[in-house]
């Protein structure tokens, strides 16, 4: 259960999976046009830099997406390159202030995990009605943060760095009243965009420091998620042998004549 206790549902509907489906489903798509476009003679692979608000015109991958669902990829877009590490810094304050995600470090994973996933080549889904109870407390969670407001990624935004999104609150509002009127519509839209951005290769740029004076941008080359949390068994106790302790053996004390009393008369002692 998440720290944070504002939230009015902690169990999603039909309404909120297949908005996480069907909006699952137009990513893949869109970025699957994107790929298949040629520059020259060498096919294009969608990365961040590809969503930049200059090239939303010209790029294939947002012809396709319906409005509601680039609206939302907008916002995603926005917070993850105003952030250091990307989406990583919304992953990393939700698993310290709300407890909706934890960090893996078992087997060397090294990542965190929000629910169980299940992936194919298409789509990425929770696997247990539990899990996709946790992945809406999580959603509800990045909206309580405020992350999503704009004025706020404003203020903090590195100065060449364009966003989407004007100084204002109104995505952050929307994200607000569909928590607070129950509205697993928009919610599941949000997840599906979150997690795609997690998923796939490329969308997550994160900047690392070389030394003192400069760094470089990094981009994932695989999921940043923890897809299955590992069972950590614990090690069985070791059973203590308890040494018996070594019998003492009674020694036998001899009696010798020696030590009797001397008896004039042994009638006496009848």
């Amino acid at each position: 259960m998440s720290k944070f206790t504002d939230s009015p549902a902690d169990v999603c509907d039909d309404a909120f999976k297949s908005a996480y489906a069907t909006t699952y489903a137009a990513l893949h798509n869109a970025k699957s046009r994107f790929d298949r476009t040629r520059n020259g003679k060498r096919a294009m692979a969608l990365s961040i830099d590809s969503l930049q608000p200059k090239q939303v015109r010209t790029c294939p991958f947002w012809n396709v997406l319906p409005v509601h669902i680039q609206t939302v990829v907008k916002m995603i877009y926005d917070v993850s390159i105003t952030g250091r590490a990307g989406l990583v810094d919304t992953l990393y304050h939700s698993a310290v202030e709300y407890g909706t995600c934890s960090w893996v470090a078992e087997s060397g994973i090294n990542k965190y995990h929000i629910c169980d996933l299940e992936v194919s080549k298409t789509s990425a889904k929770p696997v247990s009605p539990e899990d996709w109870n946790v992945l809406l407390r999580y959603v509800q969670g990045i909206v309580h943060s405020k992350k999503l407001d704009a004025i706020a990624l404003h203020r903090h935004k590195r100065t060449k760095v364009q966003l989407h999104q004007g100084s204002t609150s109104s995505n952050q509002q929307m994200m607000e009243r569909a928590v607070m009127e129950g509205n697993q519509n928009i919610l599941g839209t949000f997840a599906a965009c979150y997690v795609w951005f997690l998923e796939t290769k490329n969308m997550n740029r994160s900047y690392e420091s070389q030394n003192s004076i400069a760094g470089s941008n990094v981009y994932n080359t695989s999921s940043l998620l923890c897809r299955k949390k590992p069972i950590v068994i614990p090690p069985k106790p070791t059973p203590v042998t308890v040494e018996a302790e070594p019998e003492v053996e009674e020694k036998e004390v001899d009696v010798t004549p020696d030590d009797w009393e001397e008896v004039d008369n042994w009638e006496d002692l009848v």
